[in-house]
């Protein structure tokens, strides 16, 4: 069977700056190291499927949130939503992003242009508008810009349930066993429900803490069409 690998798609960035920080003057070397940083938590949301699925792959017995992740793997259509609270400075980051088998959108963002990417056997197509408005493909082979945070061991870990224990009281939710420690995350628990699952946590921004927020909804029930060049 050939195999696929879901692309992240972004529908929608906002974005917040808290009134008290509008007159500061950021410094510019930390605030291109939140930005980066920015950048490769959406990349953690954008790979969370394709490494629950090696995870999954690896262990004897799956796990009720490994079941889910599975799930997304296969259908590879699905919603997602990335939110990053508080973050000094820039004020608050919510991009929903959609994800359909080769097919990529993200619109014009703090970080990115509008474009469409779709991926074909080892080339990516992309289409972009020109300064008339219209689209234009290009192509360029494919390079895998996820590699390194699917080969992170602090992710890879990060999302491996045996480091979790269910939390009493609440049904399918689960938080990180004592002892467990990771130098980027603090905080993480696993929230399951019907047809989604929400993974919150903290998250150090060029040594500041900020709350973040990865969830996924709406499994098999996305589409996506690429404009007409």
């Amino acid at each position: 069977m050939e195999e696929k690998k879901a692309s992240a798609v972004c529908e929608e960035n906002t974005r917040e700056i808290p009134e008290d920080n509008k007159n500061k003057t950021p410094n510019s070397d930390d605030q291109k190291k939140r930005k980066k940083k920015i950048i490769i938590f959406s990349s953690i949301g954008a790979a969370v499927a394709l490494i629950a699925l090696i995870i999954i792959i690896a262990v004897s017995s799956i796990h009720p949130v490994h079941k889910f992740f599975l799930k997304v793997a296969q259908t590879e259509k699905y919603e997602m939503t990335i939110e990053i609270l508080d973050i000094p400075l820039l004020g608050s980051v919510s991009i929903r992003s959609k994800f359909d088998g080769n097919i990529q959108y993200t619109p014009a963002t703090l970080f990115t242009d509008e474009k469409y990417v779709e991926k074909v056997g080892d080339t990516k197509y992309t289409y972009t508008k020109n300064n008339d408005g219209v689209w234009i493909k290009t192509a360029k082979a494919d390079e895998d810009e996820s590699s390194d945070i699917t080969e992170s061991e602090e992710i890879k870990e990060l999302l491996n349930l045996d480091n979790y224990e269910k939390i009493d009281g609440e049904k399918n939710a689960y938080k990180l066993k004592d002892g467990v420690v990771f130098e980027e995350f603090k905080d993480v628990i696993f929230h399951l429900g019907d047809d989604s699952c929400t993974i919150d946590l903290t998250l150090s921004l060029a040594g500041l803490k900020c709350k973040g927020r990865i969830i996924i909804s709406n499994v098999g029930k996305v589409d996506l069409t690429l404009p007409k060049v």
